[in-house]
């Protein structure tokens, strides 16, 4: 996201929801997200939980069918 769509970003949201209970996504761009909405509407911010996606390059699928009784 361009730095400087965050302002209207925020401004967007605000229209349609009067408060958040979160946001998601990269820690930067989050922090950034979160900073914004308190400056304009008040409230504070932090840090509930920390996630990661882990993709596998490489699928290797099963040698044999695994049959279900």
């Amino acid at each position: 996201m361009p730095p400087g769509a965050m302002p209207r970003v925020i401004g967007d949201l605000a229209d349609v929801y009067a408060e958040l209970p979160g946001v998601v996504g990269p820690s930067d761009v989050a922090r950034v997200f979160a900073e914004g909405w308190c400056d304009r509407y008040g409230g504070s911010w932090r840090i509930e939980f920390r996630t990661r996606i882990h993709v596998s390059a490489v699928y290797t699928p099963p040698a044999h069918r695994v049959g279900l009784c």
